[in-house]
């Protein structure tokens, strides 16, 4: 199974690693040991160091180091994938989301994972892409026998 983490799945796991018990850890830590392939859209990991680094209520839980190894540790499995074609429309309710949702559509994809209402309310019309929170993410990852 071949899946996007979007950005705010990334910040959600450092914002709770002390808690190793939330959904979200179970996600990442599966794509961490191998259970589905995690694509990484060009501009991602860049846009989780930004934010760690830029708003001020994630700076002051997150530190920038931290983050920076992850998004290293990360970017070392992951597959890198090269900016999508660009759409001439807006795809998504918020452009800034448009790259990822079409990375994962354009580079095969079967699932995106976010937690973003803008690229959640997509759903129903992404197919053959599944666009889907965190915790559903996980039922089907157990529902295949991946974890």
């Amino acid at each position: 199974m071949r899946a996007v983490l979007d950005t705010n799945v990334f910040v959600s796991y450092l914002l709770s690693s002390r808690d190793r018990q939330t959904t979200v850890n179970a996600v990442v830590d599966a794509a961490l040991a191998g259970a589905y392939d995690l694509l990484l859209p060009d501009g991602l990991l860049e846009e989780l160091i930004e934010s760690v680094e830029n708003k001020r209520k994630l700076s002051r839980v997150i530190d920038l180091d931290d983050a920076r190894d992850f998004a290293a540790a990360v970017r070392s499995f992951g597959e890198s994938l090269p900016s999508p074609t660009p759409s001439s429309l807006p795809v998504t309710r918020d452009v800034k989301d448009d790259y990822v949702y079409l990375s994962a559509l354009q580079f095969g994809a079967d699932v995106l994972v976010s937690m973003d209402r803008d690229l959640l309310v997509l759903a129903p019309v992404s197919a053959p892409l599944r666009i889907l929170a965190p915790s559903e993410f996980m039922r089907l990852l157990r529902a295949s026998g991946l974890v």
